[in-house]
């Protein structure tokens, strides 16, 4: 299994990395599969907005320390996007070559819901309202 992380531009102001302990707990039962299955659990950091303790199941392919805003510019450039799918393809690669038999992929990060929803309506043509609710927002 695959897990990628990154950290959207709200979560970086407020403090940089502190998700990643519960990133880390979120896949704990990913990594319990690990003993029952034989799974073997990669975690690649893509962009969280802070640097990660060095792990024999970290990957690091930072890309750029978290995202940006969508709502005021790209999450990122063409480029970035770019090098995110190449470092993904490469990592399945490494992993087929150590004998893959199924890629499970997943990801962790802090506002996922927004840029996921963005590329569902651009994709199926919906309005984001139809696609995601609300969502969450204390205060």
């Amino acid at each position: 299994m695959v897990w990628s992380l990154k950290e959207s531009a709200p979560t970086r102001k407020r403090s940089p990395g502190r998700w990643l302990p519960i990133s880390c707990v979120a896949a704990l039962p990913l990594t319990c599969s690990r003993g029952h299955a034989g799974a073997r659990v990669v975690v690649v950091d893509m962009g969280v907005a802070a640097d990660i303790p060095a792990h024999p199941d970290l990957r690091v392919c930072k890309v750029a320390y978290g995202t940006h805003n969508i709502a005021r510019i790209p999450a990122m450039s063409h480029d970035q996007a770019l090098q995110c799918l190449e470092s993904g393809a490469e990592v399945f690669l490494e992993q087929l070559a150590l004998g893959l038999d199924i890629l499970a992929t997943g990801d962790m990060g802090i506002g996922n819901t927004t840029p996921s929803a963005a590329i569902a309506a651009a994709i199926t043509k919906q309005p984001v309202e139809k696609i995601a609710g609300r969502g969450h927002r204390r205060g």
